[in-house]
């Protein structure tokens, strides 16, 4: 059985954070087949290399907020499955996740889904969904970057700005946050952030955690060559 003789059930969910349905479901979708060994135990460092994966480049958070929901919320909050979340992180259809350092393993993947129901949204939530302040998706949408809705001034009140699913899509196409790049990438913010310096990269005016995807367009679209070149070594 060698150093590693694998955990039972039990003991794979608890160092997992995973309850019973979660753990049927992963092993119905097929991600687990790698970490499922001959004597019917599973190997926990192979299930966290899908975890680890998973986080590359999520925004550290040490308090859960407003949108964001655990794999499973996020599952209800969509109506699907466990493993269905995991592959919509997987091939970027969720373009926003965090790392809950009060939390380990799966239950320290948090996912952003106020971007994926369709429909209005506010500038403050999706300023907070790109992993972007409030304040500098405001000067992004007044210099007219991305379109944007902005209601009558009340005495008193701010703006009330909010943003169209299709304004939301023209964002994404022609846009990009630091955060989401780095999860596009699966790179840390530090590796990126001096890669995007040595290619001369800058964000867009007024707004350091934007870029223009034009101008990252050799790093997407190197990512989807190595993914294709080198897929990960388990299934998912």
């Amino acid at each position: 059985m060698g150093l590693n003789p694998g955990l039972t059930k039990r003991r794979f969910c608890e160092v997992l954070s995973l309850d019973d349905a979660s753990f049927d479901d992963l092993q119905a979708s097929g991600s687990l087949n790698t970490a499922h060994r001959v004597d019917g135990r599973w190997d926990p460092l192979v299930a966290q290399e899908i975890v680890d994966y998973l986080l590359v480049g999520a925004q550290p958070m040490a308090r859960l907020s407003a949108g964001w929901h655990s794999l499973g919320g996020a599952a209800q909050v969509l109506d699907v499955s466990f493993g269905e979340i995991i592959e919509r992180i997987r091939t970027g259809k969720l373009n926003w996740i965090g790392r809950y350092t009060k939390a380990s393993s799966f239950a320290s993947i948090l996912v952003n889904v106020t971007t994926g129901k369709g429909g209005e949204i506010s500038a403050e939530m999706f300023a907070q969904s790109q992993g972007v302040s409030f304040t500098e998706m405001l000067s992004f949408l007044r210099r007219r970057h991305s379109p944007a809705e902005i209601g009558q001034r009340e005495k008193g009140r701010k703006d009330r700005i909010s943003l169209s699913a299709a304004q939301v899509a023209s964002f994404h196409e022609n846009f990009i946050s630091f955060c989401a790049l780095g999860l596009a990438v699966k790179q840390g913010w530090v590796e990126l952030r001096q890669q995007l310096e040595n290619a001369g990269v800058a964000a867009v005016p007024g707004s350091p955690q934007i870029y223009r995807k034009t101008d990252v367009r050799h790093l997407l679209d190197n990512a989807v060559q190595l993914e294709a070149e080198f897929p990960m070594k388990y299934s998912l």
